[in-house]
């Protein structure tokens, strides 16, 4: 009986066999499908402004804690004060980080819509120019261009981008980070003017020996060979930077760059 039972032992082993390698290859190539689906449910193209508001419009509704701006010159889907969404979060508590570009303000009804919502509890700041358009909801997701201007340079119908949570999603907080750190603080005044943005004040608003020590600081010269070309010691030079940062509201260097551009320093 044991011998007549061999044969089919082993096919029933061997069956058992084919039956494991089989619901492997089958686990694998579901694992395999699934990784591509969750993939491809990271990103999600939008094309079209009318796509793009609603998808802006969306995210800023359902989100909960944090927005995270990139505001170019020349709108492609939501004109200046027509975002009404910002403020309804605004209301709710959601914190809104803004940073514009210079030339932002030339567009008409900006500066207004700017000042609108840092009355309404907005954080805006300004640089000179930023790389990309670019909202933030949560950090979870986030909306930005995949073609500049839209298909054909349109900007009527742009084409965009949706990025879930990844490596790229992250890359692009960082990004917002970096330039933030950067920027310049933009504020309302009591008259309802935004400090920051206006005309630049008058060349001589630095004294000479400043003006000086400024432009080879904006051209790069450490601070050991400007005390060395200016016959001043270094903590003399560390100083009077001090001083031109603190008149400018200038948390860094580079925003003091900035701001003596603006102010007609340099």
């Amino acid at each position: 009986p044991d011998v007549a039972l061999l044969p089919r032992l082993k096919r029933s082993a061997e069956a058992l066999d084919l039956a494991q390698h089989e619901a492997a290859r089958l686990i694998e190539s579901y694992r395999d499908t699934m990784r591509r689906r969750d993939a491809g449910q990271l990103l999600e193209v939008i094309t079209g402004a009318e796509a793009l508001r609603q998808h802006l419009r969306q995210i800023q509704t359902s989100v909960r804690e944090e927005m995270l701006w990139f505001c170019k010159a020349q709108y492609v889907a939501m004109p200046s004060g027509s975002n009404t969404e910002e403020f309804e979060a605004l209301a709710r508590g959601v914190r809104y980080r803004v940073l514009y570009e210079k030339a932002f303000f030339d567009d008409e009804g900006a500066v207004d819509n700017v000042v609108a919502g840092v009355r309404a509890g907005e954080v805006a700041r300004a640089v000179p120019q930023l790389p990309l358009r670019l909202a933030i909801a949560d950090r979870a997701v986030a909306v930005f261009p995949l073609v500049a201007g839209g298909p054909h340079g349109s900007p009527e119908e742009p084409t965009t981008a949706l990025v879930r949570d990844s490596n790229l999603l992250a890359a692009l907080i960082a990004l917002f980070e970096r330039y933030w750190e950067d920027a310049v603080p933009l504020d309302v005044d009591d008259s309802g003017e935004l400090s920051g943005t206006d005309g630049p004040a008058a060349p001589d608003a630095l004294a000479p020996t400043d003006r000086r020590l400024l432009s080879l600081l904006v051209a790069g010269v450490a601070d050991k060979a400007i005390a060395s070309q200016m016959q001043l010691s270094r903590r003399t030079v560390q100083r009077r930077i001090q001083g031109m940062m603190e008149r400018a509201n200038a948390a860094t260097r580079m925003q003091l760059a900035w701001q003596a551009a603006r102010r007609g320093w340099l």
